[in-house]
């Protein structure tokens, strides 16, 4: 699980957020990678990835009554139809770097995609009034995307991460700052459904 943390991780300029990193939460060890957009967080170990400057997130957990229930299987396989990755618009997916002009003397591995000509994917899409990124959600739910047992959401405002939660996994994601013209689809009915009050 650990080997896949580390690819969720953020920028490896970074170390606050370029590596998995342990911390306590209600008495129990979680295992967790974040990025800025996402964390994930598993209750597993005794602790083994804590650092001194770990980023405080369990903060971020609420502790309130969740507000939705998730049709997570159904939600995965809407996920998984989305593609993670697209081609590097600095390479033009070749991985190269290649400029012969008079500024730039440097040829080699391309920088912004690190050679592989593939930059992340942004596949944005409104749940209720807030908008958030399909890729990064899948990303993030893809370690526990085998998960059979209920899934709980808690979401507050509109510009307020949302959690997904079970009892040994959590997935934290940031929600997207929406823009005047934004017309983006909606997350599919059923997918997530709010809880009776």
């Amino acid at each position: 699980m650990n080997d896949q943390l580390k690819e969720l991780c953020g920028d490896r300029f970074n170390p606050y957020i370029a590596t998995p990193f342990s911390f306590e939460l209600s008495g129990s060890w979680w295992n967790a990678a974040i990025n800025g957009h996402g964390l994930i967080a598993i209750r597993e170990g005794n602790g083994e990835l804590h650092r001194e400057y770990s980023p405080p997130v369990a903060k971020l957990f609420k502790a309130d009554a969740h507000t939705h229930e998730v049709a997570f299987p159904e939600l995965m396989k809407w996920l998984s139809e989305c593609s993670l990755t697209t081609r590097c618009d600095a390479c033009d997916g070749s991985g190269e770097h290649d400029c012969d002009c008079s500024h730039c003397d440097w040829s080699g591995e391309c920088e912004v995609c690190d050679g592989d000509g593939e930059s992340p994917n942004v596949d944005p899409f409104f749940f209720e009034t807030m908008q958030l990124d399909r890729c990064i959600l899948a990303r993030f739910l893809d370690p526990v995307a085998d998960f059979a047992g209920p899934v709980m959401l808690f979401k507050a405002g509109d510009l307020d991460p949302i959690e997904f939660r079970t009892a040994n996994w959590r997935v934290v994601i940031m929600p997207r700052k929406s823009g005047t013209e934004d017309n983006f689809p909606a997350l599919p009915e059923g997918l997530i459904r709010k809880v009776a009050p």
